[in-house]
């Protein structure tokens, strides 16, 4: 009795579960207008879609529609096509778990025939995560607009669906922005001819033999601030913040010294500024949503620098030190759910003292509308960025994280206000 009992019972949930997914699965449907995308929709969620044995490898093509992930920043794994207009893929993470729960995804969809006009609805399954991104899309790989939300949805087992109109031309679609080594290129070549005496250099390669750059903005100065951004491949708010922060301090720089005589024409003599924007260009190249190309979390290889990108900026702190010259600040710039400062905590006495308590509360009376939480964590890991460069040389040395959804113009203008912020309390205003 106990037995059948169990089984009715087993019976029961597996019956709960297949409506509240099918309940799920009709809204699905009554999202997307179009009666085919509709039922590619429905054929697309519904619990066959697990079988594993019917997806195949990229690209694939649906008849109407081939997709694709063989650009750079790509990520999807298999494909299973259900009809002409729908198609699961599977995402997987670069490296077996455990890993961090950032999903990247990446993929172009292109019409068969350039007349075609209608939709496609791709589900995105994921073997170790739930959907996390807001999807972007890109016709041209350069310039991304979010995806309508009315075009998307994410279901209860965290599958994510989308209904798509790639046009004549393709869509290319993707977790974030997808910010790859084309865009480092073309930022280090603009900078350097807009910004006097900017020159970028190479201090080191990838485990996969990528170019690592850096720029130093005034190599006779005693002084440097350091920025490190893109350890982590998928966190684009933070690249977002780190490129608008660093072009904010480049442009007070090009016009401080108008005036030889202001605090801000000593404060940039005085220190150099050193830009790292992107210690992590395999997986950025690769589209990984933690590690390098050996399976590493960068972010936790600080004091032991058993790969070469940790160990291409210690080379670099190293020089700089055996110049002369003394860190002020690092700051490592990165994304997460939420807008968030990792800070030292009270008893992690740095100088200058307080910093990140006196920068964040000038940022904070700027009158900015950005929200952010100043959270202290321990300096005991020094496997992080931050807490190495805190134990090693006692300066501030800070995380900022960027969150998800962050608006891109809020990014922009918070920028502004912290570079002038961090600029006016290290440089003796009145923060």
């Amino acid at each position: 009795m106990a037995v059948r009992r169990y089984r009715l019972l087993v019976v029961l949930r597996r019956r709960h579960r297949r409506r509240r997914a099918a309940g799920n699965d009709v809204q699905a449907v009554k999202r997307f207008p179009t009666l085919a995308a509709g039922v590619a929709c429905l054929l697309a969620t519904a619990p066959l879609a697990y079988a594993q044995d019917a997806a195949g490898e990229l690209p694939c093509d649906t008849g109407l529609y081939e997709i694709s992930a063989d650009h750079e920043g790509a990520r999807a794994n298999a494909c299973r096509v259900f009809n002409p207009r729908g198609v699961i893929l599977t995402i997987d993470p670069e490296d077996p778990p455990p890993i961090n729960p950032s999903p990247w995804f990446g993929f172009h969809v292109r019409p068969r025939n350039a007349n075609e006009q209608g939709t496609v609805v791709v589900t995105l399954r994921y073997s170790t995560s739930r959907h996390r991104y807001a999807p972007r899309t890109s016709v041209d790989g350069r310039e991304w607009t979010p995806l309508p939300e009315r075009q998307w949805l994410v279901h209860e087992d965290g599958r994510a669906t989308m209904e798509l109109k790639p046009g004549a031309e393709g869509l290319f679609v993707s977790a974030q922005e997808n910010l790859g080594l084309d865009f480092y290129a073309e930022w280090r070549r603009s900078s350097a001819e807009r910004f006097d005496r900017l020159q970028w250099r190479i201090i080191g390669e990838s485990r996969g033999g990528r170019p690592i750059f850096a720029s130093e903005t005034a190599p006779d100065a005693v002084r440097y601030l350091l920025f490190i951004g893109r350890q982590h491949p998928p966190e684009i708010p933070g690249a977002l913040m780190f490129k608008a922060f660093a072009e904010r301090l480049l442009e007070d720089r090009s016009v401080a010294c108008d005036d030889p005589s202001s605090a801000k024409c000593a404060f940039y003599s005085g220190h150099s500024l050193v830009f790292i924007p992107n210690l992590n260009p395999d997986g950025v190249a690769l589209g990984h949503w933690r590690h390098n190309l050996e399976g590493t979390d960068l972010n936790r290889d600080w004091g032991t620098f058993a790969q070469p990108e940790t160990r291409a900026v210690r080379d670099l702190v190293d020089s700089l030190e055996d110049s002369g010259k003394t860190i002020a600040v690092m700051l490592d710039f990165h994304a997460t759910w939420r807008n968030v400062f990792y800070v030292p905590t009270l008893e992690d006495k740095t100088h200058p003292p307080a910093f990140a308590t006196r920068w964040l509360r000038l940022a904070r009376a700027s009158g900015s509308a950005y929200e952010f939480e100043q959270a202290p964590r321990s300096s005991e890991n020094t496997t992080i960025a931050k807490n190495y460069f805190y134990r090693r040389f006692g300066v501030p040395a800070i995380t900022v994280e960027t969150g998800d959804d962050t608006s891109r113009d809020e990014i922009a203008s918070t920028a502004r206000v912290l570079a002038d912020a961090l600029v006016q309390v290290l440089g003796g205003g009145n923060g």
